[in-house]
């Protein structure tokens, strides 16, 4: 299964820090909230949900699909994002619900079966063209997708695991930081530096009144 249909599976499990469905989340994370030069990126949600559907509805042409091998809640995301497409979005004719396309898919009369194909097909086709820029973004940017144990998504480097995301005082983005278990003092290797989605304008930083940081920074060692 693809990685981005994959990922929907998660989107109910999503805690973010911002007052954002939790779709927004998942797509903001993927490009790192960025989007040719804009930050925070423009609201992108219909040309990813256009992505999804494109990946996932090619799966099922391929693959025809059982209902029965698939995931319930990454269905459920799957047809919130068509609802709101087929709300939203001016097509000439709608999106089929998964159960209609299953149905389709399954049936026994070739020439019926192409044709929805070709009709299926023909829907897909017509997209945005910048919906390449969800295909996969944090692989080729050498990250990886990760959640927290707050259920907050990140980006970080392909080798985090178990680590723990650090704020450095001074530094302008989060920090992955793998602890040393077998030291006197606070010790960590340096991983490399992350994007945390909800956390990258200082939200985690507590301040007084005047905007003077109250936050307490303890001292570690990088080895």
């Amino acid at each position: 299964m693809p990685d981005l249909i994959w990922l929907l599976s998660f989107c109910s499990m999503i805690r973010g820090r911002l007052p954002q469905h939790p779709v927004e989340s998942l797509w903001r994370t993927l490009i790192a909230n960025h989007s040719s030069d804009q930050y925070p990126s423009p609201d992108l949600s219909q040309e990813f949900g256009l992505e999804i559907v494109r990946i996932y509805y090619s799966h099922l042409l391929e693959k025809s699909l059982e209902s029965s091998t698939t995931d319930r809640e990454r269905d459920l995301v799957f047809e919130d994002i068509l609802e709101h497409l087929n709300k939203d979005l001016s097509l000439r004719q709608k999106l089929p619900s998964l159960v209609e396309t299953r149905r389709n898919l399954r049936r026994q009369e070739d020439s019926r079966k192409d044709s929805f194909k070709h009709d299926l097909q023909d829907l897909l086709a017509r997209r945005p063209t910048d919906t390449n820029k969800f295909r996969i973004a944090a692989k080729y940017r050498n990250r990886s997708i990760f959640m927290t144990r707050d259920n907050v998504l990140g980006l970080g480097p392909f080798s985090c695991a178990m680590d723990e995301v650090w704020l450095l005082e001074d530094a302008r983005v989060p920090f992955i930081l793998r602890p040393k278990p077998d030291s006197d003092k606070p010790t960590f290797s340096l991983i490399g530096e992350s994007y945390v989605h909800g956390i990258m304008h200082g939200e985690c930083v507590e301040c007084d009144e005047e905007g003077v940081v109250a936050s307490q920074f303890k001292e570690i060692i990088l080895v």
